[in-house]
């Protein structure tokens, strides 16, 4: 049987996924729910769906807001990389 969460517990692992805000969007998007710890590094990478190299850059802020106004149309993929977890990888829609 599956544990049930307190409603407490369940928005804090809602708010401890990384998601893409907004999605779709057409100028920004910010990258919430990125965690490390102390002296871990994240990296967060956005590419086309060609593999063409769009932000790419280590944070040590948990909060990343990319710009994406001289950005084509397109779907994209986010990875975001955390030492000692496993990769992130998110669809991310561009619209003008």
């Amino acid at each position: 049987m599956q544990e049930r969460l307190s409603p407490e517990e369940d928005v804090d692992a809602k708010i401890k996924e990384v998601r893409l805000v907004p999605n779709p969007t057409s100028d920004m998007v910010e990258v919430i729910g990125l965690q490390a710890s102390e002296g871990q590094s994240v990296r967060v990478i956005l590419t086309d769906v060609g593999g063409h190299y769009w932000f790419d850059r280590k944070v040590s802020d948990m909060k990343v807001v990319i710009s994406l106004q001289d950005m084509p149309a397109g779907v994209y993929i986010c990875q975001v990389i955390t030492q000692g977890r496993p990769p992130t990888a998110l669809k991310l829609i561009v619209v003008h």
